[in-house]
């Protein structure tokens, strides 16, 4: 009884679908033509190499300090050699959350970046479906077998429009 309900039920929805006018795009394409999105890229990459270039400075001076103190480890006091292992192991654990943080701060600005990006992919969407008279876009990734219509090279002209006109706000 389970099965034939499920199968009436899965019928039912090939049917509907069937009966609806879908589309789809390639949304990579499209986002990698937009020009914002090369400039967000160049942003994201220059602040990933200023948070690397400060992770790598003071990952060079915590080495320094490990080899300073290794070198003269053998002519201090057992309690000096415990306080200099607490502080070099509080140093590493200090760098490890700073190197957390950056990490953080770069998923926050790629998400700032990306946002109003995939904000103008999903307007241009919109728009070319309504006027394309589509229900339905999906997306090509998503796909076993497309011999539907494309929508991507129409949707990239809205989406450059959109970019343009945001560019010359």
């Amino acid at each position: 009884m389970k099965k034939g309900i499920f199968a009436l039920v899965m019928i039912m929805s090939v049917g509907v679908m069937m009966a609806q006018n879908i589309a789809h795009v390639n949304s990579q394409k499209i986002i990698d033509t937009m020009p914002s999105r090369l400039a967000a890229e160049n942003e994201l990459a220059q602040m990933e190499e200023r948070l690397s270039k400060d992770l790598q400075a003071d990952q060079l001076k915590l080495q320094e300090d490990v080899r300073i103190f290794e070198s003269e480890a053998a002519t201090l006091s057992k309690s000096l050699i415990e306080y200099e292992q607490s502080r070099l192991q509080k140093k590493q654990q200090a760098l490890q959350a700073k190197a957390q943080e950056y990490d953080q701060k770069l998923q926050l600005y790629t998400q700032e970046l990306n946002g109003p990006i995939l904000e103008k992919v999903q307007a241009a969407i919109e728009k070319v479906a309504k006027v394309e008279g589509v229900d339905y876009v999906v997306d090509e990734s998503m796909l076993l077998y497309m011999n539907g219509k494309d929508l991507t090279d129409k949707v990239i002209i809205e989406v450059l429009k959109a970019d343009k006109a945001s560019a010359s706000n």
